[in-house]
């Protein structure tokens, strides 16, 4: 497949949500690797390779091998190629990957415990998140506060929220 697609200074991931059973991957010439999971969503960092004229190349195989599961002696024929979407997602140069929320009444208050998973570009240097908590009802920020986050690594932070709903910072790990 032959595409164009635009630069920006951001980070660019190929996202195969299913093939079966093993293909290798290349883009604009260049191996990415190999999916060996049938069925298992898998992601590529193509940000290096991507140009603005790409050409994608998967070269897909579902041969059955001894050690496969289902082995090469089985009662059905599995189909090959890709079976289910492909698509490019873009993000930021430093993005969360992932963020987790986790709240526990106590007898002060709530307990609120943050977590933030940071992508960049560099696992050096840590970035700064922070995170507000608004009321639903007035639109309001309950609280607010920042976590120094090591890209690659989750960064935490408990709060405490008491009865008058102000906050308390409790500790931060990452």
């Amino acid at each position: 497949q032959t595409c164009a697609l635009p630069i920006y200074d951001e980070r660019v991931f190929l996202h195969f949500e299913g093939v079966a059973e093993r293909a290798d991957v290349f883009l604009n010439g260049s191996f990415l690797g190999r999916i060996q999971t049938g069925f298992t969503p898998w992601t590529f960092d193509v940000s290096n390779e991507i140009q603005v004229q790409n050409r994608l190349l998967v070269i897909t195989d579902n041969r059955r091998r001894p050690g496969d599961v289902p082995g090469d002696i089985h009662d059905w024929w599995q189909d090959g190629g890709i079976v289910r979407p492909v698509s490019l997602h873009r993000r930021p140069m430093v993005c969360i990957r992932d963020a987790a929320v986790r709240t526990t009444l106590v007898p002060e208050g709530v307990r609120v415990e943050l977590g933030a998973l940071i992508d960049a570009p560099s696992r050096d240097v840590l970035e700064l998140v922070t995170a507000e908590l608004i009321d639903p009802a007035t639109q309001a920020v309950i609280a607010k506060t920042s976590i120094d986050a090591r890209p690659g690594s989750w960064a935490c932070r408990e709060l405490l929220l008491g009865p008058d709903r102000k906050s308390t910072r409790l500790n931060s790990s990452h």
